[in-house]
């Protein structure tokens, strides 16, 4: 990673800058507010993912790759032409000596809303090696009970589980299986929904989301026990 400033929290001009985009979600009107966003949003979300990847390497115990997701939409296969992404996405995985193809380490996701701050983690969907693995320790019961408990005290914190799923139990495992729901997953994550906190505007966004995720870590820990 480049060196940027230290962080010192995003400023009211970014959130007013997503409202705009997202009124206005055209070439004109970003070009005309395009340093706002490159002084107001980009500047600061650098200095933000830095900052963020060596906390999240103190509490995952491994090193991570950031990655701040470009404000241009890959409109080619979308029916909404809408050129631009009114927020700010950032993910965050282990490194690893080997690459990775997706699906295959649990990630660290964070999205800045023009009305919204949303963290999460785990994954949108396995890769098919992992999901076959994950299918093995759901139906375990020693890590099936496991997850089932973590999901709980996910539940008791507020935080929200999603992940698609088939619309049958996967083959080789009974339907009526006890975990049945959890054998049904494609993918897995846990995610936290909040209306913009004033610590975005100051250092202390770090410390908001980092609080986040250590209570999602059991989750974490979970998911990355996959093998």
């Amino acid at each position: 990673m480049k060196n940027y400033p230290k962080f010192q929290g995003f400023s009211k001009e970014a959130i007013i800058f997503l409202k705009g985009l997202r009124k206005n979600n055209n070439r004109d009107w970003f070009q005309e507010n395009k340093s706002v966003y490159k002084i107001m949003v980009e500047e600061p979300a650098n200095s933000f993912l830095e900052e963020m990847s060596g906390n999240l390497k103190t509490l995952s115990g491994a090193p991570m790759d950031g990655k701040v997701f470009r404000i241009y939409r890959d409109v080619r296969f979308s029916k909404d032409k809408t050129p631009y992404n009114a927020h700010v996405r950032m993910s965050f995985v282990r490194q690893e000596s080997n690459k990775k193809q997706c699906g295959e380490l649990p990630m660290f996701s964070i999205s800045i809303e023009p009305d919204k701050l949303i963290l999460g983690l785990g994954y949108f969907e396995f890769s098919k090696d992992l999901l076959m693995a994950y299918q093995k320790s759901v139906a375990n019961d020693a890590t099936g009970k496991s997850l089932e408990k973590t999901i709980v005290a996910m539940d008791k914190k507020g935080f929200e589980i999603e992940g698609a799923t088939y619309k049958r139990v996967p083959s080789g495992y009974p339907q009526d299986h006890v975990r049945s729901d959890l054998l049904k997953r494609k993918g897995l994550t846990v995610w936290s929904d909040t209306s913009i906190p004033k610590e975005l505007f100051s250092e202390k966004a770090i410390g908001f989301c980092i609080k986040k995720y250590r209570d999602m870590l059991p989750m974490y820990k979970w998911l990355d026990a996959i093998k």
